[in-house]
C-alpha cells in the first residue's frame, strides 16, 4: 500500500467519514487501486503537459523563432474616485507575437492576441 493511500486510510478513519462513505465495503484494495489509477492519470497528464510544450519550443527555435504581429486596440483604465473607472482609448498598435501554441520569448502567441484584440492596461 502506497504511503498517499494509507495516509489517506488514516484521514478517513480519524475523520470519521469511513462510515458514511462505506469505505469498509468497498475495500481497501479498491481504494488502493483508485488512488493509484488517479496518481497514474496525474503523472500522465504532467508528462503530457511537459512533452507538449517542450515539442512546441522545439518546433519554435527550429523554424528560426517566427514572429508576427497584430493589430491591437489598447485602452488605459484610470481609477477615479467612488470605485469609477474612466476608459482613455489609446489607438491601435501592432502587437509583435510568437508564432507557436504557448507564450515563447516573452510574447504572446499570435492565436491568443487575435481573439483578444482588445488589450486593456490600468494604472
Amino acid at each position: 500500500m502506497s504511503s498517499v493511500a494509507r495516509e489517506a486510510l488514516q484521514w478517513l478513519s480519524n475523520s470519521g467519514l469511513r462510515g458514511s462513505l462505506n469505505i469498509g465495503q468497498i475495500g481497501s484494495e479498491a481504494f488502493v487501486a483508485m488512488v493509484k489509477w488517479a496518481q497514474r492519470i496525474v503523472v500522465g497528464l504532467v508528462v503530457a503537459f511537459v512533452a507538449l510544450y517542450g515539442g512546441d519550443w522545439a518546433v519554435y527555435k527550429m523554424r528560426g523563432s517566427p514572429q508576427g504581429s497584430v493589430a491591437v486596440s489598447q485602452t488605459l483604465v484610470v481609477p477615479l474616485k467612488g470605485n469609477k473607472s474612466e476608459y482613455d482609448y489609446l489607438g491601435t498598435s501592432d502587437m509583435p507575437c510568437s508564432v507557436s501554441i504557448f507564450s515563447q520569448d516573452g510574447k504572446s502567441p499570435c492565436w491568443q492576441l487575435r481573439r483578444n484584440r482588445a488589450q486593456n492596461t490600468n494604472l
